[in-house]
């Protein structure tokens, strides 16, 4: 099942802030992600209904709507500041 990603904002601001070798493990997390989108760790507490998908140091923020078959990355930053809100 291939899904349709959308990025926030901030999402796309984060992927611009990243160095080019970054960047293209960015791309290939998320097409792991297109195609499983279940394959990140299920976050609790405030990002509850949320998930992470490591990327070395970054940490890509995500949801899922399995009925419409959508992900919505909501950040992609460095471990120290993933979890912050």
């Amino acid at each position: 099942m291939i899904y349709q990603v959308k990025y926030t904002n901030e999402a796309h601001k984060d992927i611009k802030k990243n160095p080019d070798k970054d960047k293209n493990k960015i791309i290939e997390a998320i097409k792991i992600i297109i195609k499983n989108p279940l394959a990140g760790k299920p976050l609790q507490a405030y990002y509850k209904g949320k998930y992470s998908f490591r990327v070395g140091n970054i940490r890509i923020i995500y949801t899922v709507d399995l009925k419409d078959k959508l992900i919505i990355v909501l950040k992609i930053k460095h471990r120290k500041e993933a979890y912050r809100f």
